[in-house]
């Protein structure tokens, strides 16, 4: 995102090919990659935002909670994977279904269990999920559990990532 965005004195923008300064999430894709930025509220001045957002609007879900990548050749693309104990998906934050109470996603090959606020379950214990034992983390791996909460197998069903619909999205 960082080589997508324009730099005015010292902060980045991102602006569309008719040079004007481009506000809210952005969406870039740069042959296989596809990358997601926030450029501040509609009513900002537009400049690139880094690390973790919350309220960043979305009319779909409402306000989302994001985290966008602080330095390097991805500053400011939504972040994948875990960060300080919460999961992303390209920048979005990754939640269990509201009365799921945990569910398990896999991100970049690797199973993750996460509660309804996003955190990342690392605990090695069972996990309840809408009333009854559902997962059970040993060992860092996530299985599902059976009805005792004991170890039954590893995790299949996974939930869905959040996928970010913008309304503006730019090929490079």
């Amino acid at each position: 995102m960082n080589g997508a965005a324009a730099k005015i004195d010292g902060e980045s923008y991102f602006l569309d090919p008719f040079g004007c300064r481009k506000t809210g999430l952005v969406k870039v894709v740069a042959g296989q990659n596809v990358l997601v930025g926030y450029f501040g509220p509609e009513d900002g001045n537009g400049r690139m935002r880094t690390g973790r957002n919350a309220e960043v609007p979305y009319e779909e879900d409402g306000p989302l909670t994001c985290y966008f990548t602080i330095s390097g050749s991805n500053k400011g693309a939504g972040y994948t994977g875990e960060k300080d104990g919460f999961l992303y998906y390209q920048g979005i934050l990754v939640k269990a279904e509201a009365g799921q109470d945990y569910e398990a996603f896999k991100v970049d090959n690797k199973t993750y269990l996460v509660n309804e606020g996003g955190k990342v379950q690392t605990d090695n214990k069972a996990y309840r999920s809408g009333g009854e034992y559902a997962y059970v983390i040993e060992g860092g791996t996530v299985y599902q559990a059976d009805n005792e909460g004991v170890k039954a197998g590893r995790v299949e069903a996974l939930g869905t990532l959040p996928l970010l619909e913008t309304e503006q999205t730019y090929q490079l």
